[in-house]
């Protein structure tokens, strides 16, 4: 057996098994994972094993890594919003109250001292690490932030803004998607010129010049599609049937394929015919995530949860 054979069986072998887990997020430089479920876990992949598990704080929902993989904002359901040391998931600072209300992601700034947080009460604020204070506040009257997803580079962030029943819109499209560019300057937003049904997971690609905005008006039917950043404009797009415990999709680094969680499993599309080329089978799949290197992929359900090698999903 020669050497190359023999590096790619144990890459196989490492798959890390994380048991049931509603998210699970990558860390920058690829070495680390962390895993939302009964618990907080970081697992390390050169080894699959859990090097720290704690409670940071209660019914976590929601991680992201900074830039520097030094820390973690984790988010919990009622909207409490800390800050942890990585190293060992001991929290370093309180972002947000534990009666803030429900919300969506945080996502941290390219500079890694401040971190985006929204609410489903239409709050949009901006949090320094380094203070814990609030810096500054976008208010959506009548809506609802159900998404926030960082970029590859941090550079940018994009969130979905869904009104609620009380704004009174009507039928017809409404949800709308928002880009963030971070600067030193402050924090610029710009709404892209479209309106969306329920739209229920977004991701940017790896050039971060699209979004793939995964929606739907007649559950379970939905839309896959690719929109242009700058112009809004409808690239590609392809039906998705959806479940009952939520969808997610993420692209590959290379930004060749695209992965969502539908009924019954999660599918992976080509991204220029958005035909089909994997699939893995799971009972309420909730999450799917590739690492940033492309070496590894992160597959989240109900009742398992796996990280393994992403040759073994796309090239098997």
């Amino acid at each position: 057996m020669n050497s190359d054979s023999r590096n790619d069986r144990q890459s196989r072998s490492r798959v890390a098994r994380i048991g049931a887990s509603s998210e699970v997020k990558f860390a920058p430089d690829s070495s680390r994972a962390i895993a939302i479920g009964r618990d907080v876990s970081i697992w390390d992949l050169s080894t699959g094993k859990a090097i720290v598990r704690a409670l940071p704080l209660s019914h976590a929902v929601h991680a992201n890594w900074s830039p520097s993989g030094h820390l973690v904002c984790i988010k919990s359901t009622v909207g409490a919003l800390v800050i942890a040391d990585s190293s060992n998931l001991q929290v370093v600072a309180q972002l947000q109250s534990k009666k803030a209300g429900q919300g969506c992601d945080a996502v941290f700034s390219r500079d890694g001292g401040h971190v985006l947080d929204g609410t489903w009460n239409g709050l949009l604020a901006v949090y320094d690490v380094l203070t814990s204070q609030r810096q500054r506040e976008h208010h959506f009257p009548k809506c609802t932030l159900t998404t926030i997803k960082s970029s590859p580079s941090y550079a940018r962030a994009a969130f979905v803004i869904q009104p609620k029943v009380a704004a009174g819109l009507g039928s017809g499209p409404q949800n709308k998607l928002c880009v963030v560019e971070w600067s030193a300057a402050g924090l610029a937003l710009r709404e892209l010129p479209r309106k969306w049904n329920k739209i229920v997971a977004i991701a940017f690609d790896p050039e971060e010049v699209s979004l793939a905005v995964l929606s739907h008006n007649l559950y379970p039917k939905a839309s896959l599609e690719i929109v242009e950043i700058e112009s809004g404009e409808l690239i590609s797009s392809r039906d998705c049937v959806l479940h009952a415990g939520g969808s997610e999709i993420d692209w590959s680094p290379d930004g060749q394929t695209l992965a969502v969680v539908e009924k019954g499993g999660i599918n992976f599309y080509e991204r220029e015919t958005m035909r089909p080329v994997a699939r893995e089978e799971f009972h309420l799949p909730y999450h799917v995530a590739f690492s940033p290197d492309g070496k590894w992929i992160a597959l989240g359900a109900s009742n398992t949860g796996i990280i393994k090698p992403t040759v073994d999903v796309l090239e098997a």
